[in-house]
């Protein structure tokens, strides 16, 4: 075993990815020159493990290392220096010259002196590596949102197995106008907590430069023709049975909030609440500045295994066709949107958006068995069929809170 490590020269301060590419690549080669150096292939872990007595976990590891040629990639694969020390004693046994062992302990040395620099941990390493990686990012990264996520259900003392978020818009009756529909919800809601009020929707809007329309609320037209203007716009039929308590509740920062009233705990208690609402003439088909968009939000703060936002495009509103998704930070202490601008506070989560087809779209769930009837019935309360629409779909797994998902489209000039 090597006691002693020669000194290194203080490496001299890069930016991240540089000095990141540096260490991790010197250590890979390193680990490539011991196991050369004793006739082993590291493309076979499991030969490893048997010819040198070694865990099968660090052997393959060791593998994932030497073999992946991309370096953040190859980071969450690097054993801890006790992994490597039961590593160089196994090569030492085995013939490995000193110098590559030495070689070896300075290449860690390096990526230790690299973790300090810019990390200061490992487990902060490889969150920050998760941005950096190409083909592993987005399965790394959905692990640390679902840790947040069942962190979040522990404090806040609720979850939920989705949210649902939906919207119809189509040409309104004035010109350049748009009517917008609203069919949302949360499926599987539990509290942990007894008598923890919640959330299900938060009503707001804006005309695109974060000036709040604080009449949007009073605008609202329950989807469900049973319901009068001013309740909760509850999807009566759609929702679990016997129907949790809901109330609502006017926020003075200008939000109208729909709430599910305190109640049980457990799965016994679990609830299922569809909201439904539509508003005409809610926007313009045109910009109103160079460069606006059509954006229609998700606001993401209950703890959901996952998010369904789907936008359903009226068939005569083609510009608006082939939407984009992006999901912002809302958390108070930094930029925000719409406030802080398009680009502010963008979260590194996957923003692909899978194409639904068009009149008619695709309007299956398998999670929400009726879902395509909730949405024929706003379709038909804007006075449309579902034949004339297209629509696009956004999932993601635990997302983050407080957060706010954005579809967006393009408008007139």
């Amino acid at each position: 075993m090597i006691t002693e490590r020669r000194a290194l020269t203080t490496i001299q301060s890069r930016p991240f990815a540089e000095d990141g590419r540096l260490a991790v690549n010197g250590l890979r080669q390193a680990l490539a020159d011991v196991l050369f150096s004793v006739g082993a292939d590291p493309g076979e872990p499991q030969e490893l493990s048997r010819k040198f007595g070694l865990d099968k976990t660090l052997t393959w590891k060791i593998s994932r290392v030497v073999r992946e040629d991309d370096a953040w990639e190859a980071v969450q694969h690097i054993p801890r220096r006790p992994s490597i020390e039961i590593f160089t004693r196994a090569m030492t046994k085995h013939g490995a010259p000193n110098h590559t062992v030495e070689s070896l302990w300075d290449a860690v040395e390096v990526f230790e002196h690299f973790i300090e620099t810019h990390s200061g941990d490992r487990e902060t390493l490889e969150m920050m590596a998760g941005a950096s990686a190409k083909r592993t990012a987005s399965k790394r990264m959905e692990a640390f949102r679902k840790s947040g996520y069942q962190a979040g259900a522990a404090v806040w003392g609720v979850h939920a197995r989705l949210q649902l978020a939906s919207q119809l818009i189509a040409p309104g009756a004035a010109d350049g106008t748009l009517d917008l529909a609203v069919v949302c919800g949360l499926l599987g809601f539990r509290r942990l907590r007894a008598n923890v009020p919640w959330a299900v929707a938060s009503v707001h809007a804006w005309d695109g430069e974060s000036e709040f329309d604080a009449e949007y609320p009073t605008k609202l037209a329950p989807i469900d023709p049973s319901i009068r203007r001013g309740d909760v716009p509850l999807l009566r039929q759609f929702c679990s049975q016997p129907q949790a308590d809901m109330l609502s509740v006017e926020h003075p920062a200008k939000t109208h909030r729909f709430m599910l009233a305190e109640g049980p705990v457990g799965k016994t208690a679990a609830a299922t609440v569809f909201l439904g609402w539509m508003v005409r003439d809610v926007a313009s088909i045109r910009q109103s500045f160079p460069g606006e968009t059509g954006d229609h939000i998700v606001n993401l703060s209950t703890p959901v295994e996952e998010l369904v936002h789907d936008l359903f495009i009226h068939r005569d509103l083609r510009v608006a066709m082939n939407p984009t998704a992006h999901v912002y930070s809302q958390l108070p202490g930094g930029p925000q949107y719409p406030a802080g601008g398009k680009d502010a506070a963008l979260l590194p989560v996957p923003t692909e958006v899978a194409e639904l087809g068009a009149c008619p779209p695709d309007a299956t769930m398998l999670e929400i068995p009726r879902y395509r009837e909730m949405i024929e019935m706003a379709a038909q309360r804007l006075g449309h069929s579902l034949n004339d629409f297209a629509a696009y779909r956004f999932r993601l797994r635990y997302p983050p809170i407080p957060a706010m998902a954005v579809m967006r489209h393009n408008l007139l000039p």
